[in-house]
């Protein structure tokens, strides 16, 4: 910076402030009384502007890092792919390491810290979890394209729960919700196949003469493709809700707590 430039820059900094901060002599320059019962302040904020750098550098270095990361399948993919497009674009120092499991699986992870953040269809246990909802998604009765039942707009749960089912083996989250229902309305429900990987259960209903119960967010894709249909049930609506849930194990990281942040912000959608 030249002299004239650092001269300007004075002169406009005390025009700002409405005072002179130096005496201009033939020799130089001294500050005035004004001049240094401001000097610190301006070193203060000199000092800070330079800082400015180094503290960018740094809030990006501890926006790294690799998150264990849990799920239930029925949830899964939805979800990863959204975390997955999200992290590439705005954090890609940031990583997720993710496993799938039943609902009891996943609390026993984050109990003894083996995952630091996860999505659960009930609440964890506040022992070892914190947890917050997400949302609550309407369950739907599932077929194979083409389907005669899907040319209506609605079915009763009675009426599902008497149709062959391929269904997640206890103790899943969805299952259970279903079971309890059918208990209390007094209607078995007519489950003829376990299968516990929701990727089979999809593909079995896509070849099959068979039905499943799932959200509509776990098989949004395939419906839109037209690979499977699918009509909501009622009397009643039944709903399954989801919550993210972080260890208390571990002390959260940044990474972890952004990609909690990305999961919330998700969920804003459903």
């Amino acid at each position: 910076m030249t002299q004239s430039s650092v001269s300007k820059s004075i002169a406009n900094l005390e025009k700002t402030l409405g005072t002179r901060l130096f005496d201009r002599t033939g020799r130089g320059a001294s500050l005035t009384p004004e001049g240094r019962m401001v000097l610190p302040r301006l070193e203060a904020l000199v000092s800070q502007a330079n800082g400015l750098k180094e503290f960018l550098q740094h809030a990006e270095s501890i926006t790294t890092g690799t998150v264990q990361l849990a799920t239930q399948p029925s949830i899964g993919w939805p979800l990863t792919s959204h975390l997955l497009e999200v992290l590439a674009k705005d954090y890609p120092k940031i990583k997720i390491r993710i496993s799938e499991g039943t609902t009891n699986t996943i609390e026993e992870w984050l109990s003894d810290g083996r995952c630091e953040i996860a999505v659960l269809s009930r609440i964890a246990s506040s022992k070892f979890a914190e947890s917050t909802r997400l949302f609550a998604l309407p369950m739907y009765l599932v077929s194979k394209p083409g389907d005669p039942l899907m040319k209506k707009s609605k079915i009763t749960f009675k009426n599902a729960a008497k149709l062959p089912l391929v269904m997640s083996a206890p103790p899943n989250g969805g299952r259970i919700i279903l079971e309890e229902e059918a208990k209390r309305q007094n209607v078995p429900l007519n489950i003829v196949q376990d299968v516990n990987s929701f990727y089979l259960i999809k593909r079995i209903v896509r070849k099959s003469p068979i039905y499943t119960i799932t959200t509509y967010a776990s098989v949004v894709e395939e419906l839109e493709k037209g690979e499977l249909e699918g009509i909501p049930i009622i009397e009643p609506t039944i709903r399954q809700t989801f919550y993210v849930c972080i260890s208390s194990k571990r002390i959260p990281t940044l990474a972890v707590k952004t990609v909690r942040s990305l999961i919330l912000n998700w969920s804003e959608k459903f």
